[in-house]
């Protein structure tokens, strides 16, 4: 890790502020050091794009809050922690959250998703069909992963395609997961033809038990 070639205090506060579009903001490892050592001294406001925003990095946890811009619509998360080896510890996400593809593919060490990383998010998007809600890929490769939050799951754009769903690849390569209870089906009921389980639970060979949500339709 690099170290500053300063003091802290003589960084200003407005680069310690980070607002707008924040699409690759930290990814690709340019940053870590930024964060590492500038840690809780951090602040958002006004985040318009989580897209790849931490993307590559090797943090093991973001210790600061991502505030969305008030009224945002639709806050794209796709790819937000993408191929994150090391992290272990997630940030609490404040707004509505849109498309969510791929968001933690490759976080080979996450455990667990905390209720403080989801509990302040708005589903109103997902659940009035006002956004792209898409979701395939989410947990790809999170090799520790322990357990998966309702959460995440049970708000769904209706009539999804198949490729766009949660069930497509979000599984695989989940190797430490336990169990999946009760996973929503309702947003397909009105129509998908092919196969939808395309590797959803490929290589989850801890898997001790798989059910689905009752009275679809």
């Amino acid at each position: 890790v690099s170290q500053l070639p300063f003091a802290k205090d003589a960084i200003p506060k407005s680069a310690k502020h980070i607002t707008g579009d924040c699409q690759y903001r930290f990814a690709n490892l340019g940053w870590d050091w930024f964060i590492e050592q500038l840690g809780e001294e951090i602040t958002t406001e006004g985040i318009t794009s989580c897209n790849s925003m931490f993307a590559n990095s090797k943090l093991e946890r973001i210790p600061f809050i991502i505030n969305s811009k008030a009224g945002l619509p639709n806050l794209s998360l796709d790819s937000m922690f993408y191929g994150c080896y090391n992290l272990t510890q997630l940030p609490k996400i404040i707004g509505k959250p849109g498309s969510m593809n791929n968001l933690f593919l490759g976080c080979k060490k996450l455990e667990y998703i905390p209720e403080g990383f989801y509990k302040d998010m708005d589903w109103g998007g997902f659940d009035n069909n006002s956004v792209n809600g898409q979701k395939s890929s989410m947990f790809n490769s999170c090799f520790a992963l322990r357990s998966v939050p309702s959460e995440l799951l049970k708000h769904n754009v209706i009539d999804t395609s198949i490729y766009s769903s949660y069930l497509h690849n979000c599984f695989i390569r989940c190797y430490a997961l336990d169990e999946l209870r009760d996973l929503p089906l309702s947003f397909i009921v009105r129509g998908w033809t092919n196969n939808g389980f395309y590797s959803t639970f490929e290589d989850c060979y801890r898997l001790k038990a798989i059910t689905f949500e009752l009275n679809v339709g």
